[in-house]
């Protein structure tokens, strides 16, 4: 016997399918991937670009993408405890010197020809980077002038950064520094420039040779 056949849509996908008659009030879902996603999949709004996006009913998300996703995130703070999570993953762990040259310079996808003013190029490298730490290691983390911990520190050049290039990384030229007592010193911002008043004072007191004769441990703190 022979059924006469109907198009029916399908209740998930709309997709049509060819029905005996007799199975046209039984039959809802083309397929067993619509039948079981029936009911446990929803139709969500993205929270970054507002596009709908469909979903699992127990599954959390609120964006359509990945991308969508890190916008939502750009210009705002870390969660502290996410903060706190990074730091003890990373701490201790230092870049190999292949993976340093590989993404550094003209290997860098952000590459622009080298328009970084070369102080701000030295204070970024990874040599900078180990000096400074190699500084804060020496004095225990702590301002080798108030004693101060668990606040912002700055590894502080002796001798000017700008004004004796040779001693940028010498280890016996640095010194660790709270912002308070980094502020008070001789050599903070402009007052180390031979233009004022400060910065002769400063040089005439030290009386360093030209030649580059000098070793930072002469001076100390």
């Amino acid at each position: 016997m022979t059924y006469q056949r109907i198009k029916k849509p399908c209740l998930r996908c709309g997709s049509l399918m060819s029905l005996a008659i007799n199975r046209s009030d039984r039959k809802r879902f083309c397929s067993k991937s619509c039948r079981f996603s029936e009911g446990r999949i929803i139709t969500k709004q993205c929270g970054t670009c507002g596009k709908p996006f469909e979903s699992y009913r127990t599954d959390d998300r609120t964006f359509c993408s990945q991308g969508c996703y890190w916008k939502s995130k750009q210009g705002k703070p870390i969660d502290p405890k996410t903060r706190l999570k990074l730091s003890l993953a990373l701490r201790g762990r230092k870049q190999k010197a292949a993976h340093r040259l590989k993404n550094t310079g003209p290997n860098h996808h952000d590459w622009r020809g080298g328009i970084t003013p070369i102080a701000e190029r030295i204070r970024r490298s990874a040599e900078y980077v180990d000096w400074r730490h190699s500084v804060f290691q020496r004095d225990n983390f702590a301002c080798v002038f108030c004693g101060s911990r668990g606040v912002t520190l700055h590894a502080d050049h002796i001798l000017p950064f700008s004004r004796y290039p040779h001693l940028r990384f010498e280890i016996t030229n640095g010194r660790t520094l709270c912002i308070s007592c980094h502020r008070s010193t001789e050599t903070w911002g402009r007052k180390a420039s031979s233009n004022n008043e400060h910065g002769k004072n400063y040089q005439m007191m030290l009386e360093i040779p030209g030649d580059g004769s000098y070793k930072p441990a002469e001076v100390g703190y």
